[in-house]
């Protein structure tokens, strides 16, 4: 059975994998409705103003617009590369579950250990969001989501490339604003 070990500590990463799983996360962004999309859009840009532009959006013309249209849409540059980036994180999710699903999802074992030094196994399942899983310790443990953070093992034979991939897959941060140190 794989194993992969986590540490509750401090938050690590940017993106959405501290807050509960939500159904819209599952569902292909095409399927959305309006109440989704906004969900999805206070959750990117929490506040943000350019959120306004979206209150009539559907799932599907969201999922339709290209990069250039986010900008004139939001108009500004920042705000829509976080909704670009974001759009393509759940794209790229979907279809690895998607993979997982159609060949077999095995039951791993994770190794979660809290700052109490208290050490606690956990089976879960290779489509089970990084989020599901935090909120399972925090349910079963006490230690609250926010307090979680993923430690990846590396392998000597890995590269920087798959290191940032895994991290991506499991916090939810885009490659392009990793930086290891």
């Amino acid at each position: 059975v794989p194993m992969m070990h986590m540490t509750a500590a401090s938050s690590f990463g940017a993106g959405f994998s501290s807050a509960p799983a939500s159904t819209w996360r599952r569902k292909p962004v095409a399927d959305w409705d309006n109440v989704e999309v906004r969900t999805f859009l206070d959750t990117a840009l929490p506040g943000h103003p350019c959120a306004a532009a979206f209150r009539h959006t559907s799932g599907k013309v969201l999922s339709s617009l290209s990069k250039d249209d986010l900008r004139r849409l939001t108009r500004d540059e920042e705000a829509a590369n976080v909704i670009w980036a974001e759009l393509q994180r759940l794209r790229d999710e979907k279809e690895e579950r998607d993979v997982i699903e159609a060949n077999g999802a095995e039951p791993y074992t994770v190794f979660i250990r809290t700052p109490a030094e208290i050490s606690v196994e956990l089976e879960v399942r290779p489509t089970d969001s990084v989020a599901d899983i935090k909120a399972r310790i925090a349910a079963t443990e006490g230690t609250p989501v926010e307090m979680l953070s993923i430690e990846l093992e590396v392998r000597p034979t890995d590269v920087v490339a798959d290191i940032k991939a895994r991290i991506a897959a499991t916090e939810g941060t885009p490659v392009e604003m990793q930086r290891l140190t």
